[in-house]
């Protein structure tokens, strides 16, 4: 048994059929707090003009596809198995397993040079969710938002030029800096801690959460991780702690794609961070290199850079059944979620192997994927840290040759799941952001509906039987 799984198996009393092509899907769909619960400090006059279904202001029903909806919040921007160490005392003896999820910076449009918010002051929130086994039904069961060192809430703003995605008002008037703003994209408990670790897209950085659902401290903000050589070192964060330990070369990400995914070891001495997308402007659109930092965790508010590898994504320009949707260009696959799954794939407590979830337009694809062979690339990112995105001009096939010249052995996967194949009864999106296994056979995937807008209706989590159970799968 490894973390997680014992709490899991209270969704052994569904009952699935599944076969290749035709993975079977349960659904959850969550009970819509509305956004007031998730930041309770926000004055009513700040989401005056957002739809929402039962007040008496604009409504949900009426929006147009670019405005979001009130009672819709996007939860499941990333997540985790919770520790029963770390549940709130809320609903204690209610049946099913409990999830740690978090959501991103809110409701945002679209301005040149950035993103308007239709709440500026919105906080990024954790939140408990108890899949209730009585109902389906998703479940709230507590929150806690964002807060620097001082306790005040963190927005999900822009933080300074450096992200080159600057914030708006609605009517696209610029919105000041806020030194502490974070971006929050995945969320992964540490082991033996009363922290998790937080991955974020703007910076890009990492952070560690107080995330015990017990303390009046969750949600705080204890000390980020960002980048050698960048500017947000020089930034007023509320006193929260920042160390520039990540990849230089991550300062190269592009606007809006930094770190959507965080993985940590059972032991809680390791994590895997990814890079979202490959690096770099439309010069390396053609770029499937995605670097990965090997963080040592040992002292979490001390963390250390052990390493650095690099992950190849998928082709998308192959044909029949492992199409991937409308995309033909690698800068389009997005790694959206990983998750330590070593248990489960049957190799060991703690050794290097790792659910990730790549995504596409209309596309998602599951692969486990084995760390522990990879070449340590930390050098050559040093001397040029575009050095894998300019491999791939001539094809894919001339960029891996091109890697195995260079010496370098790029991290082993082997395919899990593709949407392509059809997966029966799965009603969610193609935004599939949070995916983790609750037994080896088993997976949990949930999709970010972007707080409503793209008329999208509540956030939705699929239960999902493999066809082939993830220690089956040879690496």
């Amino acid at each position: 048994m490894g973390t997680g799984i014992g709490k899991a198996r209270v969704l052994g009393e569904y009952r699935y059929v599944s076969g290749r092509r035709g993975e079977r899907a349960r659904t959850h769909t969550h009970m819509a707090p509305g956004l007031a619960v998730l930041n309770p400090f926000l004055k009513s006059e700040e989401y005056a003009n957002v739809p929402t279904k039962t007040g008496n202001g604009p409504q949900c029903s009426d929006r147009d596809g670019d405005s979001p909806c009130w009672d819709y919040p996007a939860l499941f921007s990333g997540g985790s198995i919770l520790p029963k160490e770390l549940w709130s005392d809320n609903n204690a003896n209610m049946p099913g397993t409990r999830l740690i999820v978090v959501t991103d910076r809110g409701m945002n449009g679209d301005c040149t040079g950035g993103h308007s918010f239709w709440v500026p002051r919105f906080a990024p929130t954790l939140v408990e969710i108890v899949l209730d086994s009585a109902t389906n039904k998703s479940v709230v069961n507590d929150i806690c938002f964002l807060m620097d060192y001082k306790s005040r809430a963190i927005t999900g703003t822009a933080n300074s030029a450096y992200n080159r995605d600057d914030s708006f008002d609605m009517e696209c008037s610029p919105l000041k800096y806020d030194a502490r703003g974070l971006d929050s994209e995945a969320i992964a408990p540490i082991p033996g801690t009363n922290y998790c670790l937080l991955g974020e897209e703007m910076g890009p950085s990492v952070a560690i959460v107080s995330c015990n659902f017990k303390k009046g401290a969750c949600g705080k903000v204890l000390v980020r991780y960002v980048p050698e050589g960048s500017d947000l070192v020089d930034l007023d964060t509320g006193a929260t702690a920042i160390s520039a330990i990540l990849p230089a070369a991550w300062r190269n990400k592009r606007p809006n794609r930094g770190i959507k995914s965080v993985a940590v070891s059972p032991d809680g001495k390791t994590a895997f961070v990814h890079m979202q997308s490959a690096m770099g402007g439309k010069a390396y659109d053609v770029s499937h290199a995605i670097t990965v930092a090997n963080l040592d965790l040992t002292k979490p508010r001390h963390a250390k850079l052990a390493g650095a590898y690099l992950y190849v994504n998928s082709r998308m320009d192959l044909t029949n059944e492992t199409t991937w949707g409308w995309s033909t260009n690698p800068k389009d696959t997005k790694i959206s979620e990983t998750t330590w799954a070593s248990v489960e794939a049957g190799k060991g407590a703690n050794a290097d192997v790792l659910l990730v979830d790549e995504r596409a337009t209309k596309q998602v694809k599951v692969f486990l994927a084995d760390y522990s062979k990879a070449t340590d690339i930390s050098a050559f990112l040093a001397e040029d840290p575009m050095v894998f995105d300019a491999i791939w001009n001539d094809g894919y096939e001339a960029g891996m040759a091109r890697l195995a010249e260079m010496g370098v052995v790029p991290v082993k996967k082997a395919l899990v799941l593709d949407a392509a194949y059809g997966i029966e009864g799965f009603t969610g999106t193609d935004k599939q952001e949070l995916c983790l296994p609750l037994n080896k056979c088993v997976l949990a995937m949930g999709d970010d509906n972007d707080f409503g807008i793209g008329n999208t209706n509540a956030s939705q989590l699929n239960v999902i039987q493999l066809d082939r159970c993830l220690d089956e799968i040879d690496l």
